[in-house]
């Protein structure tokens, strides 16, 4: 599989709408890093780093279907608008199954305790949280329980540890991650938080 010729069906398919774009590189770059922290093995750090370049590509699709997008319907859309790019980046068959997979799945934190599952989850989940401006819920240096930081609930607080993996790197993310959800600020099923 050519991540780069899949970069780039990507970046022509989300073309017009750069905030999209923006957000995939940064899950890519952070599942990237994360993965070879974590030392996946080659394979599955290449589907990994495929998934992080298509997990919201069915934004659009929902959107045109639905006229909007919340994680449920990205999860459902998604799939099937990957798939031929996957193809046309030499995916075999079974890359592609397990990257839909990660892509059908991506906002049901309980859906898998694999490695790269929680790693495309914990590097989704910071990207979200950066650009939706939430606060810094909790820094965890001393191992005292998480607690809510003004108006932001537990529920939704990540626990960061300072934490070294094996080979002396912290990428800072204790294992595994489940972030419960971020409340949207209507009580419809119109998520305000676009990329949820």
């Amino acid at each position: 599989m050519n991540l780069a010729h899949l970069s780039r069906l990507v970046a022509g398919y989300d073309a017009g709408d750069p905030r999209r774009i923006h957000h995939l590189l940064k899950v890519y770059a952070l599942c990237r890093l994360i993965g070879q922290a974590e030392g996946l093995p080659d394979a599955a750090q290449a589907r990994l780093e495929a998934a992080a370049l298509v997990h919201d590509i069915g934004i659009h699709e929902s959107e045109r279907k639905y006229g909007f997008n919340n994680g449920p319907l990205q999860e459902e859309e998604g799939p099937a608008v990957a798939r031929p790019l996957l193809e046309q980046a030499g995916a075999t068959p079974e890359e592609i199954q397990d990257i839909c997979w990660l892509v059908a799945h991506h906002h049901t934190y309980t859906a898998s305790e694999s490695l790269p599952f929680r790693i495309l989850l914990e590097a989704d989940f910071l990207v979200n949280a950066y650009e939706d401006g939430l606060p810094p819920a909790l820094q965890v240096d001393d191992g005292q329980p998480a607690k809510a930081q003004g108006d932001l609930p537990v529920h939704i607080v990540i626990r960061v540890v300072r934490a070294p993996v094996a080979d002396g790197v912290r990428h800072g993310l204790e294992h595994p991650l489940v972030p419960l959800g971020v409340p949207s600020a209507d009580k419809t099923n119109k998520s305000t938080h676009k990329r949820y």
